[in-house]
């Protein structure tokens, strides 16, 4: 899976999932790993635990397929913000 896609080293790498299963420090560490190695190259990933974001430099927050924020973390999780509110229903 991931490192298959990794060898070929594409422009955008586009994850789903692919690490849900983990605990979420473990979870954050393949993370920060995968996108250290994509270093120059662009990653997308659908997270299912919002906290996990803060280790990405942009963020979009979708909600029924459209953009309800973005922005970085620090700024995306001040509250009020929508995904303040994903980061309490966490």
């Amino acid at each position: 899976g991931v490192v298959r896609a990794l060898a070929k080293q594409p422009d955008l790498l586009v994850c789903n999932g692919g690490t849900a299963a983990l605990e979420g420090g473990a979870q954050g560490r393949r993370m920060t790993s995968i996108v250290r190695l994509r270093e120059g190259g662009g990653v997308i990933w659908v997270l299912s635990r919002p906290g996990l974001a803060q280790h990405f430099d942009k963020i979009l927050a979708l909600r029924e397929g459209r953009v309800i924020a973005q922005g970085g973390f620090e700024e995306l999780r001040k509250p009020g913000s929508a995904v303040a509110d994903l980061l309490a229903a966490e």
